[in-house]
């Protein structure tokens, strides 16, 4: 029967244990995990714990994203409409011609 490893690794951790693994083959990535004293079993307990959480701060980045673009494409209207309404102030000004308002 195998020992858990003795640290305590919460999600931060595991995932920046995680993402330098990507290209080590199978002995390699044997001998990083005992390295850093971690159980290759671990990974998937690992995977389900924190797979919901990264989950559910995923699809509120993508709501914040998505509002994000949503005032920025308001904004950019904006503008449009105050650089067509400054044109038409400027337009009569450089043509000499009288303001009506």
């Amino acid at each position: 029967m195998r020992k858990s490893s003795s640290k305590k690794v919460d999600c931060r951790n595991e995932i920046t244990i995680v993402l330098p693994v990507d290209l080590l083959d199978r002995d390699e990535l044997l001998d990083y995990f005992r390295a850093k004293g971690i159980l290759a079993d671990e990974i998937g307990i690992w995977n389900n714990i924190c797979e919901p959480d990264a989950k559910e701060k995923f699809k509120r980045m993508e709501e914040e994203l998505r509002d994000t673009k949503r005032k920025l494409r308001a904004l950019a209207n904006e503008v449009k409409r105050k650089n067509c309404a400054i044109a038409d102030i400027i337009t009569p000004i450089i043509l000499g011609e009288k303001i009506k308002f």
